[in-house]
């Protein structure tokens, strides 16, 4: 009988502290941005969180219009704070770019001569960023910082492929050793979402 209890206080206590837990990562997870400012565009259906001090320009986002080619009138809009941006574009019909990493099979075979033609890289180095929705991403640097400006490039993941869809871009104009601003750049990119 004194087993029976013993072991009934041992499941209560677990139960008990996997729940404080389960709740306090819960909390830590919906807290992150409370104060952050939110652009929702219904009509292609998607929205992103960002900082007060970061401005937003979506004056490109406005040419959607059925009279423009499909590259020409993708929606599109800019984050930027001093001498950083994010770009985000959807384009309605282009050939996205693709990138095969080193945890992919076909790492080690070689790309076929059409491969460039069609967007498709092998990528070595990354930074993988976890969406706040189930997304992931993966930055590269695709033109180092030999002048003024550092450009990365966004993958995401989609149906086991890193794909550029949509094409969302950092651009630094300095180098990229400031690694505050990539982080809130990669914090921001993590509250991207789908909504329909």
């Amino acid at each position: 009988m004194k087993r029976n209890r013993i072991f009934a206080v041992i499941i209560l206590i677990i139960f008990l502290v996997s729940g404080i837990y389960l709740l306090k990562t819960k909390k830590t997870e919906t807290d992150l941005t409370p104060d952050w400012k939110t652009y929702i565009v219904p009509h292609k259906g998607y929205q992103i969180k960002y900082p007060e001090d970061w401005k937003l320009d979506t004056s490109s986002d406005a040419l959607w219009s059925q009279d423009l080619s499909p590259v020409d009138r993708a929606p599109s809009f800019t984050l930027s704070k001093k001498d950083y941006s994010m770009t985000f574009k959807f384009p309605d019909a282009f050939a996205p770019g693709m990138c095969i990493f080193p945890d992919n099979p076909d790492f080690t075979k070689p790309l076929s001569d059409d491969s460039s033609f069609l967007n498709i890289y092998k990528c070595s180095e990354y930074t993988e960023v976890k969406g706040n929705y189930g997304a992931m991403y993966r930055r590269i640097i695709v033109k180092p910082s030999k002048s003024d400006l550092t450009v990365f490039s966004v993958y995401t993941k989609t149906n086991d492929k890193w794909v550029t869809i949509p094409v969302i871009n950092y651009y630094l104009l300095t180098k990229p050793d400031n690694t505050d601003i990539l982080i809130q750049m990669d914090k921001i990119l993590s509250t991207f979402k789908f909504t329909n």
